[in-house]
């Protein structure tokens, strides 16, 4: 599946996409499936739909695999989806994408050394 440019979708979403897509922004949700089922498509779209709101909920995106965290950063940099509101342009950062490993290694950093 290609990765849409901005504000463009070469192909229509799945019911099961659509269920992400729709998903309430301010709870905890993941994407499980299979090589090639558009996850990362999936992502990137709802990355570009969070970042339209006002405001920007705070989100992560969790890989099992450091391949997917590269991949999916790479497409978030590419389509310039960014997490913060336009009111705060001079802030703008994207969406972090961390694989499971890194994360508990941030947690486990934090705890032990503040």
């Amino acid at each position: 599946m290609e990765i849409p440019q901005k504000n463009q979708q070469v192909f229509p979403f799945t019911d099961e996409q659509k269920k992400i897509l729709n998903h309430p922004p301010f709870k905890h949700g993941r994407i499980l499936a299979g090589p090639g089922t558009g996850k990362s498509t999936t992502a990137v779209a709802l990355a570009r739909e969070l970042s339209s709101r006002d405001p920007v909920p705070r989100i992560k995106f969790l890989t099992f695999t450091r391949a997917a965290t590269i991949e999916l950063s790479k497409k978030i940099v590419a389509h310039e989806i960014y997490m913060e509101s336009a009111s705060r342009l001079s802030e703008r950062s994207y969406f972090p994408v961390k694989s499971r490993h890194m994360l508990v290694v941030s947690k486990c950093n934090t705890y032990m050394y503040g």
